[in-house]
């Protein structure tokens, strides 16, 4: 039985695992190319996301090598490639990736309080991502694609799919309904960030 559950009632944005590195991510650490267009809010994000995630696995003390359902052996792409990969041909717009992360925040920060074996790790991070990312698509919006080609494009067979479904939606034990007020904290901490990068990325151009 887990204890200390995200409960959005009474939510502690200290508790946060990801949102408490959000808050202290520091763009200067990553390196823009100087010859880059100026990428909109979602380019920005996805870099934002593939920095997080991996700062989220190096800092975590009891960061799981376990095999579990969210496992991703057969995933031979980069965690770069695969994200690009899942918005681009998903379609994954802005506000879906805020939520995403908000959901996926909650099942790790669930986790590491009940100790379990799906914290977020090099192992499980693809297909926890994705899981994420088409859980929050099916519930909130009225674009989301066939499941065989949903499939195809995540590197998972149908029954992999499922099962990391069912896990998921199993661990988030206060369901995927994201309350406003909670998606703002979010929101606002990402877009000063975004504004970081925009910032990193103008002073970079004149160096």
């Amino acid at each position: 039985m887990m204890t200390d559950l995200v409960d959005y009632h009474n939510f502690d944005e200290k508790k946060m695992i990801i949102l408490s590195q959000l808050k202290h991510l520091c763009f200067h650490t990553f390196m823009t190319n100087q010859n880059d267009k100026e990428l909109s809010d979602k380019n920005i994000l996805i870099k934002l996301i593939i920095i997080l995630f991996d700062n989220v696995i190096v800092s975590s003390i009891h960061n799981c090598t376990n095999k579990c359902v969210f496992s991703s052996p057969d995933v031979k792409m980069s965690l770069v490639n695969y994200i690009e990969r899942c918005v681009k041909y998903l379609d994954i717009q802005y506000f879906e990736l805020v939520m995403s992360i908000i959901l996926l925040d909650t099942l790790i920060t669930n986790c590491s309080n009940a100790g379990n074996v799906h914290l977020m790790s090099y192992v499980n991070i693809h297909k926890l991502f994705a899981t994420s990312v088409t859980v929050t698509m099916k519930f909130s919006c009225d674009h989301f694609p066939i499941m065989s080609q949903v499939c195809e494009i995540l590197c998972m067979t149908r029954e992999q799919y499922r099962e990391c479904e069912l896990a998921f939606l199993n661990i988030l034990a206060c369901g995927i309904w994201i309350p406003p007020e909670i998606y703002k904290i979010y929101d606002d901490v990402i877009m000063r960030k975004i504004k970081d990068f925009t910032l990193i990325q103008n002073t970079n151009r004149f160096v």
